[in-house]
């Protein structure tokens, strides 16, 4: 086989995986806005609907982003930016829903938040700030400390006046 012919195989493979990675991150991306059909607006951040004004929400992620980086140093335009928002109506009048066999208030994962809320809610009423709260844990120092306050994770004292202080805000 010629230098010339291994290059045009190559060039042809190589042509085939940029193709197939193309098609694979649209099919990602539709299924994301079918999923969170509700911008944010200023932001690439997405709601599954508009439990809160869309506007209430970007300014509600824009007041975390700066409190944060007065707070801990460290600048979470990025990890918010991409933020999906799941709202999920309260069970029985409360604030909660199940998330398998667990009773929750909200839920949170790299660039994905859950929280229950009830239609006279205010954001701050919700568990939005505390689940945003270890969505930045996780990205600042790759642990979202479930645990809260156990000696050694990055959750403080500090964290939690900032989640009172954003609640008060949006309360």
């Amino acid at each position: 086989m010629t230098l010339l012919a291994v290059l045009v195989l190559w060039s042809a493979a190589a042509a085939f995986v940029l193709f197939f990675v193309f098609v694979v991150l649209r099919l990602q991306r539709k299924r994301v806005l079918q999923a969170f059909p509700v911008p944010v607006p200023g932001l690439k951040a997405r709601m599954n609907a508009e439990a809160f004004e869309p506007v209430v929400v970007r300014h509600a992620l824009e007041r975390v982003v700066s409190l944060w980086k007065n707070t801990f140093s460290f600048d979470a335009t990025k990890t918010l930016d991409m933020l999906k928002i799941e709202w999920v109506v309260g069970e029985d009048g409360e604030r909660f829903y199940w998330l398998g066999d667990k009773r929750v208030a909200g839920h949170a994962s790299l660039h994905y938040v859950s929280i229950a809320y009830l239609e006279s809610d205010r954001l701050g009423q919700t568990a939005f700030f505390h689940e945003v709260a270890h969505v930045l844990h996780r990205a600042q120092h790759g642990d979202s400390d479930n645990n809260h306050l156990e000696p050694g994770g990055p959750w403080t004292k500090d964290t939690e006046t900032l989640i009172n202080r954003l609640k008060s805000e949006f309360a």
